[in-house]
């Protein structure tokens, strides 16, 4: 008898577990763009986008052209970092000159994106 009761709940629980993560269905967007240090492509890196709401984030690497692509993002409104690439060992050049240390954290780039259901683009220019 109480086996059936675990397991009635179980099956219940399990049910209603599904059903809120099917039922929501949100909108969604991808962010298109660039990343310049005065105005020159910059790459070996990753652009991270932080939802202070949601307290969420997500990213995606910046090709060898400077340009980034990332899908599948919640809309809403994104505070924007660029982050160093995790090992030296791609380049002889220190990475803790890569990118300035202001771009590298969301609370101080003074970069931010509305993502919109859809496309988004974004250019991110870093200078000196």
């Amino acid at each position: 008898m109480i086996c059936h009761r675990i397991t009635v709940v179980f099956i219940l629980a399990t049910m209603a577990l599904f059903a809120a993560g099917c039922g929501k269905n949100e909108p969604k967007g991808e962010l298109t763009g660039s990343v310049t240090f005065n105005g020159e492509s910059v790459s070996d890196c990753r652009v991270s986008l932080y939802n202070s709401t949601t307290m969420r984030t997500i990213g995606g690497k910046v090709d060898e052209n400077g340009e980034f692509k990332i899908v599948d993002i919640p809309v809403g409104k994104f505070q924007v970092a660029i982050k160093q690439r995790t090992t030296n060992a791609v380049s002889e050049e220190p990475f803790d000159e890569r990118i300035p240390e202001q771009y590298r954290s969301s609370d101080t780039s003074g970069f931010s994106v509305e993502i919109a259901e859809g496309e988004n683009t974004l250019k991110l220019e870093m200078t000196d």
